[in-house]
């Protein structure tokens, strides 16, 4: 607990110390935020539940929009000087046809986008078939822009940064579940992408809204982008939610009712 204190005050001290030293707004003002798509923005499921306008059918995979996804494309796609970017593994034609049925209120997600990068656009660094895909391929995001000074990678599985050199460019949104309705939906609780608690699944479902507010407060400081989404992302504990025994009412109900 002392150590989590320390490290909050330290990249607050940081941070409000850059505040100080910030460049003019004219410099270096634009912003590049690239989502992930696949148990980022949406989860494939088995079947529609409930509400059909939630899910989105490409050939005959069905997939689940995440709680909050269209909202927060709405709050980016209105904003001057941010342009939205899509970096998924999954194949071009895929993408594509899946971000066309994302309806915004500005347009559909993929006429909005500024680049839709795709499997083919991942950097390949072992041809190890045992490894994993996100070991075998990277995401450069150099290839939506070579000043990455203001861009954002939002993704579910950090392992696809090409180097740790681009960590600061990451928000990570820690571990991610499969999609459920309802908590009472789960009976295997064996399988280690299902949350073990109610508290986990609400968590995991409210997550695009804790994005939102994150970028929403970042945005404001836009001239030191990356160390605001650094600092605002404290509050929200993604990475402790890796331990699912650690993850508390409390906490929980923290995060959700700060958003409300």
């Amino acid at each position: 607990m002392m150590l989590r204190f320390t490290s909050i005050l330290f990249i607050a001290l940081l941070y409000s110390c850059s505040l100080s030293l910030r460049a003019p707004s004219s410099v270096n003002s634009q912003i590049d935020i690239i989502f992930d798509l696949d148990w980022t923005l949406v989860k494939q499921v088995d079947a529609v539940v409930g509400d059909d306008s939630n899910y989105i059918h490409v050939g005959d995979e069905i997939y689940r929009l995440g709680d909050g996804a269209v909202e927060l494309l709405d709050f980016l796609f209105s904003k001057q000087g941010i342009r939205v970017s899509f970096f998924s593994g999954g194949k071009f034609s895929r993408n594509s046809e899946l971000l066309k049925k994302i309806k915004t209120r500005h347009g559909n997600a993929f006429d909005l986008a500024y680049r839709v990068l795709s499997y083919e656009d991942l950097t390949k660094v072992s041809s190890d078939e045992g490894l994993s895909f996100s070991k075998r391929f990277k995401k450069d995001i150099r290839l939506v822009t070579q000043d990455v000074s203001n861009t954002l990678l939002i993704d579910d599985d950090q392992r696809f940064l090409l180097s740790e050199s681009y960590r600061k460019n990451l928000l990570w949104m820690g571990e991610t579940y499969k999609h459920f309705e309802s908590f009472t939906d789960i009976t295997n609780f064996s399988d280690q992408y299902v949350p073990l608690s109610q508290e986990q699944w609400q968590y995991d479902r409210r997550k695009l809204y804790f994005i939102k507010d994150i970028l929403e407060k970042s945005l404001e400081k836009r001239e030191n982008f990356l160390w605001a989404v650094r600092f605002e992302r404290e509050k929200y504990n993604f990475e402790y939610n890796l331990s699912r025994k650690e993850m508390s009412c409390h906490t929980s109900m923290n995060a959700f009712l700060s958003v409300l």
